[in-house]
């Protein structure tokens, strides 16, 4: 999203006027016109001040009670801001994104294949960039399939409180993510995994808004990652004093290699859609069959088993 569009959306959920905002900016309406329409941008040398004075003047317009739900339709992940000052942050932050996006296309970067890349120190910065880059992936016009692949500990008490904050809100069907969860086998043979923190609710929750897949990876236990594919890498790691920071890559070449080496290196898919799991029971009717001579220790049932086994299937 280009910041012109940004921040017309903006006005629309806050409410204010093009005026106030163009004299609390103290910019000329035909100034502020050009912008909103994408055909001048901010001088660099003014970006911040105009971040800055763009986050305060919509943080006052939108701060309130649950105010979250007011920005949901603009950025579909996001998270509940426990203060005025983390949503001037994170608008702050929004802006200036967009306006950096802007500036890098007319600059004529390759974002394909960039020469530096972006990287986030701190846990608020870390979260604020990973909302806006997943909401900008799940707002995108075009067609094309938001696939997710991750080893971030979203099943255990080990996860940051970063990961924890993040809301899910409704997304388009046609931007909707698939979600590939690269889960250490070690974890799926102890009770955790079942009974463990988080992990029903957990899965439940992405289910509401993708597709959720578990692998089984050696990658699993290596450093947090998002990768969604073919657009950008997150890779998440420690400072030495403890904070967590953030790198965002984009080089094309770099993320084909990793996506690669993720899929090729003992990785494989544990978990399937109710469409594969029919056509595998119509392909092989003896499938039941199967799962009993499979000394199964204990089964867990979510669903009426009823739907799919026969009387025989329950005595066996």
């Amino acid at each position: 999203m280009k910041a012109g569009q940004l921040i017309n959306s903006l006005f629309e959920i806050s409410g204010v006027s093009k005026t106030d905002f163009a004299i609390y900016m103290n910019m000329s309406p035909s100034g502020l016109s050009k912008i909103l329409t994408g055909s001048r941008l901010p001088p660099q040398k003014e970006k911040r001040q105009f971040c800055n004075q763009s986050a305060s003047f919509f943080c006052n317009a939108i701060w309130g009670g649950h105010c979250v739900a007011r920005l949901q339709p603009l950025f579909p992940i996001i998270y509940e801001f426990q203060s005025k000052q983390e949503l001037k942050q994170f608008l702050y932050r929004a802006v200036k994104y967009a306006l950096d996006m802007e500036y890098a296309a007319e600059n004529e970067v390759n974002f394909d294949f960039p020469d530096r890349e972006e990287f986030v120190i701190g846990p608020h910065a870390s979260l604020d960039m990973l909302c806006i880059f997943l909401s900008a992936c799940a707002a995108h016009t075009d067609k094309r399939e938001n696939v997710l692949y991750t080893n971030l500990p979203l099943f255990s008490n080990t996860s940051p409180d970063l990961f924890d904050r993040i809301i899910i809100n409704t997304i388009k069907q046609e931007h909707r993510f698939q979600f590939n969860y690269l889960i250490d086998p070690a974890y799926l043979a102890s009770e955790r995994s079942v009974m463990g923190y988080h992990f029903l609710h957990t899965i439940s929750m992405i289910e509401q808004h993708g597709d959720l897949f578990f692998w089984t990876c050696d990658w699993a236990a290596k450093q947090p990652f998002i990768l969604i594919k073919g657009q950008f890498l997150l890779i998440f790691s420690q400072l030495p004093d403890g904070s967590i920071s953030m790198m965002k890559i984009t080089h094309k070449g770099y993320i084909a290699s990793f996506y690669s080496d993720m899929i090729n290196t003992g990785t494989s898919r544990i978990s399937y859609s109710g469409e594969e799991v029919m056509q595998s029971i119509g392909n092989n009717p003896s499938f039941a069959d199967t799962l009993k001579a499979d000394d199964l220790v204990s089964v867990y049932a979510f669903f009426t088993p009823g739907l799919m086994l026969a009387d025989q299937d329950f005595d066996a």
